[in-house]
């Protein structure tokens, strides 16, 4: 019996003991709890607030419109069969048959569709050619094309925008537009962007795409810079 009361108050002394720093555990696990839900919490509203500042920044600047230039020599023929044009002779006179080929293809003039995905800025589209050409313009949903400028030698069309699209054509032979501003001289290259361009607008080119003959180009978000 002695033995027995000496362990049972061996352990009774034991869980006093324990007893304060049990209960300081379990308080410093709350505050513990209370400190990363603190820290959490402030941690989100801190992203909040900045990615909020970012959206603004994003939005003023979408403000500003992007100037993007297409140049060629020449369009694509839309009767084109892909053969080579001596293969298209039925004439024995294959040099008088090229020259009847050209002036042809010069009469009905060529044809370039131009895709527009950019919806995070207004755009200024340029397209310039030498020979008679007709831009076929497509455009997703949420892009804003805030002027087309139309510059060549010979007949420059454009289809596909919307009619509040403003339009500016500068050619040298008449170029009939519906509501177009028909601004005076001429310009066109397909080697680099016409300084001429950058004194209309006021813009620094943001994409520049050149070629001899075109067929089809796309303006999209991220493309190389001019």
């Amino acid at each position: 019996m002695k033995i027995l009361r000496t362990v049972n108050a061996n352990l009774f002394a034991k869980e006093n003991k324990l007893g304060p720093i049990s209960y300081v555990y379990q308080n410093f696990e709350g505050l513990l709890y209370s400190c990363v839900r603190t820290i959490v919490i402030s941690f989100l509203l801190l992203t909040l607030i900045f990615l909020s500042g970012c959206s603004e920044k994003k939005l003023v600047a979408s403000s500003d419109p992007e100037l993007h230039v297409i140049g060629v020599y020449e369009g694509t023929d839309p009767d084109d069969d892909g053969r080579p044009w001596w293969a298209k002779c039925e004439t024995e006179d294959k040099l008088d048959c090229h020259r009847e080929m050209v002036q042809g293809k010069r009469e009905r003039g060529g044809e370039i569709t131009v895709n527009v995905s950019i919806v995070d800025s207004p755009i200024v589209l340029a397209l310039s050619a030498y020979d008679k050409t007709k831009w076929i313009v497509n455009y997703e949903d949420g892009v804003k094309i805030q002027k087309l400028i139309l510059s060549g030698y010979h007949e420059q069309t454009v289809s596909g925008l919307s009619e509040d699209v403003s339009i500016e054509v500068y050619t040298h032979d008449s170029s009939y537009c519906k509501n177009c501003y028909q601004g005076k001289g001429y310009f066109y290259s397909y080697k680099s962007v016409p300084k001429e361009l950058q004194t209309l607008t006021g813009l620094k080119p943001v994409s520049f795409q050149g070629k001899y003959t075109g067929k089809e180009f796309a303006v999209f978000h991220g493309m190389p810079s001019e």
